[in-house]
């Protein structure tokens, strides 16, 4: 299997198979799904999605053990599950005004990148996990709140899916 075949069918198990194992995907999960679709597979033509080349960036890198794609993929896998529960849980909480639109879009799309970096670099030296907080800033063109930080300095709040300073 290809990068971005294992990546299209990791998109079409979040979009089609309940993350909490039941019968039917829920809204709040498809909508994640649909927010993050650009981000784990390609639409174009010979060129890699954000996860495919974070993915190469992290199979090139020093860890502290060996490492390969499956054993990335599976936490990763593992962290885009509990973005999905994240957003349940808060429209759970938040019955009058449940994640939507814009804040979602926020949340689902941040989240994707601070799973990244834990699944992909977890492992890896502090050096490397500030290289790749850089490149996956670099590759989807976000801001972090703070000048000259730095994303494994953040977690995603799902109050507004905004990014919070670990210290805080």
């Amino acid at each position: 299997l290809t990068d971005q075949m294992r990546l299209q069918r990791l998109y079409a198990e979040l979009s089609e198979k309940d993350v909490n194992g039941g019968q039917v995907v829920s809204e709040a999960q498809s909508d994640f799904a649909h927010n993050v679709k650009e981000l784990l597979v390609s639409e174009k033509s010979g060129r890699k999605s954000v996860v495919n080349e974070a993915l190469s960036f992290a199979l090139h890198h020093t860890h502290i053990m060996t490492v390969s794609r499956e054993q990335l993929l599976t936490p990763f896998v593992s962290l885009l599950h509990r973005g999905v529960e994240n957003v349940i849980d808060y429209n759970e909480t938040h019955l009058d005004f449940p994640m939507s639109g814009e804040h979602l879009e926020k949340f689902s799309q941040r989240w994707v990148l601070f799973s990244l970096c834990w699944s992909f670099t977890g492992s890896a030296g502090w050096d490397t996990r500030r290289q790749f907080g850089d490149k996956l800033c670099n590759l989807v063109g976000i801001e972090l709140p703070e000048p000259g930080s730095n994303l494994v300095d953040y977690r995603v709040r799902p109050i507004d899916g905004e990014f919070e300073n670990w210290s805080q």
